[in-house]
């Protein structure tokens, strides 16, 4: 039996190791401006508060909403406490919806700095770009794990032996 401690030395947590350290990168750079992904909520709160103060009568945004880029690195989290409890597959399909999340998030920033008056594509920092790196790698490990078939004890047992005791199993075995 594994230790639990060496069920975290796997690819799949190196893949959350870099999506936590994307978050904590920069992702924006805009002079003296300089956002990480888990200052970016606050940032959004400050711009949704200018905006709807300046649209007083028109639809105003929530100023919560940004909290959902916090999913992804939790879900990440998630991910890893299921591999340190030895739940590969699970661990790896919620992998496998975090890296679609890193994905989309990833790339909504870009079309954010691309539809933006204010920032530009080249004031996107290198944390939008290693989340966007690292979840298409996580994507693909993911879907490649969760799609193998499980292999069991099953497979090796024909359905005419399941129920013959031990000892007729082993004189099967010989011949």
């Amino acid at each position: 039996m594994k230790s639990k401690y060496t069920s975290l030395l796997r690819f799949e947590t190196i893949i959350i190791i870099f999506i936590l350290v994307a978050f904590s990168l920069t992702w924006i750079s805009w002079g003296k401006l300089i956002v990480t992904g888990w200052d970016l909520p606050s940032l959004y709160k400050k711009t949704t508060k200018i905006s709807n103060t300046i649209m007083f009568f028109s639809k105003k945004d929530s100023p919560h909403l940004a909290y959902v880029f916090y999913i992804v690195p939790l879900l990440g989290l998630l991910s890893a406490t299921f591999l340190f409890k030895i739940k590969y597959r699970t661990a790896n399909f919620i992998l496998l919806f975090t890296s679609a999340l890193g994905i989309f998030v990833s790339l909504y920033m870009y079309v954010y700095f691309i539809s933006s008056k204010m920032f530009k594509l080249k004031n996107a920092g290198g944390g939008i770009h290693l989340l966007l790196f690292v979840s298409i790698i996580g994507l693909i490990w993911s879907f490649i794990y969760c799609s193998r078939k499980k292999k069991g004890v099953s497979e090796n047992i024909s359905p005419e032996t399941i129920g013959e005791p031990d000892s007729l199993l082993s004189e099967k075995e010989i011949n």
